[in-house]
């Protein structure tokens, strides 16, 4: 929250862009009930893994609940946050391929880019990932 609150004060001060992406991975309740936490841990962590391998160094990415992480992404309009999406779900389309893991992973994913408090902006973009559920496609939720 605090890198997120600084982005936005940042944002309005230059009127700048900034996109806000709310990655949800799904079905992790069902995996850690089905093979246990220890590989629903290493899910989250192959997720994580993707995220940072494959965003820019100037993106944050922190976990924001037991199933999702935030994804801040500086100087990146809307359209930009979905090339941005794009190639996560490349790199997890391609840790599916490799069978690394016992199971697929599969996530839903929430954009938001219009300015608004930092908190408010955090619950648009879970909104937004809750209608992107199972479709497979990224949502734009307005704030």
């Amino acid at each position: 929250m605090e890198a997120l609150e600084s982005e936005v004060r940042r944002v309005q001060r230059y009127r700048r862009s900034m996109s806000l992406v709310a990655l949800e991975v799904e079905s992790l309740r069902e995996i850690n009930n089905e093979f246990g936490h220890d590989i629903g841990d290493i899910v989250l962590a192959a997720v994580a893994n993707c995220l940072t391998s494959t965003l820019r160094q100037t993106d944050f990415v922190g976990r924001v609940s037991s199933d999702g992480f935030g994804i801040l992404l500086p100087e990146t309009a809307r359209n930009q946050a979905f090339v941005a999406v794009g190639r996560v779900n490349a790199a997890i389309d391609d840790l599916n391929a490799s069978g690394e893991l016992p199971v697929e992973i599969r996530f839903a994913a929430g954009i938001v880019d219009a300015m608004a408090e930092p908190e408010e902006m955090l619950r648009s973009a879970h909104e937004a990932a809750a209608l992107a559920r199972g479709g497979g496609v990224p949502a734009v939720h307005p704030v």
